[in-house]
């Protein structure tokens, strides 16, 4: 009798084990739903210093309204720091474009003339009112573009299921890179008065001019738009629960593509009139 107690001991521990185990397995998924979201501050810092954390915040919690009205509202200031600069360049293509057009005897000079003027009639300040309800309205428009392509990217050619939600508030959070790149721009285009005084591209290399297809990509693709390519890829990488490698490559393939899309687009308005 005295010998089966060693083997009885033993063999308690090896019992208990597997309901140990299951019990470890229910507690972790709670102590996991339990922790704590993280701030929107350290969530809007975390798409410049580690996007995988915020990517996965949002995978927890999607959030959006208010890094959407912060985004839109650094978006508006962007925009009013290279205001003066922009009307200046529009105007000027305008004068071009009517002096063109009277040189080809379709507009006397008369009518020329009166063309110019009725450009320059419109207040500064009605002109930037008009500025900030097209952020206000095409904003959201470009994010929702922006999140139904992530969206067939991220379910469709890498296998994830993430929920609509979660791509468009990645997508906002995202958009932070580009809008510091606007800001940054907009405080050097204000300083130069040159609406081409800001490249961070290879804009750098080639002679600014709206009607060159290279230049105006450049525009679009920049230090800026890589960066925020490679951000967004991250985060797609942990919504879809995939490799980094393959979240950056696909979103390159979109911001890269687009840009030389955009670009290419917006030389021709100056190519043809």
């Amino acid at each position: 009798m005295d010998q089966n107690h060693p083997e009885t001991n033993q063999s308690v521990p090896e019992q208990e084990q597997p309901e140990t185990q299951a019990l470890q397995e229910q507690v972790e998924p709670e102590q996991v739903l339990n922790e704590p979201s993280p701030s929107l501050m350290s969530m809007l810092l975390g798409v410049f210093m580690n996007p995988a954390e915020t990517a996965a915040g949002i995978k927890k919690k999607a959030s959006w309204l208010i890094p959407l009205l912060i985004v839109i509202a650094l978006m508006i200031a962007g925009n009013m720091m290279m205001f003066d600069a922009q009307q200046a360049m529009q105007k000027q293509a305008g004068a071009d474009r009517i002096m063109k057009m009277q040189d080809k005897g379709q507009l006397s000079a008369e009518q020329a003339q009166e063309a110019i003027e009725g450009m320059n009639k419109m207040p500064a300040s009605l002109q930037r009112v008009f500025s900030i309800v097209g952020i206000l309205i095409f904003a959201p428009i470009i994010f929702l573009v922006t999140s139904a392509l992530l969206l067939l990217i991220g379910n469709v050619f890498m296998g994830g299921s993430a929920s609509f939600k979660q791509y468009w508030t990645w997508a906002i959070y995202s958009s932070l890179i580009t809008t510091l790149g606007s800001l940054i721009k907009g405080a050097m285009i204000m300083m130069k008065d040159d609406i081409f005084g800001a490249q961070f591209g290879l804009g750098l290399f080639l002679e600014p001019s709206m009607k060159s297809i290279p230049f105006m990509i450049s525009q679009q693709v920049d230090l800026f738009a890589i960066w925020a390519a490679i951000v967004v890829g991250i985060g797609l990488a942990v919504l879809t629960n995939s490799t980094r490698g393959k979240g950056i490559t696909w979103s390159l393939i979109l911001y890269v593509g687009s840009g030389i899309v955009f670009g290419a687009l917006s030389a021709l308005p100056a190519i043809i009139f």
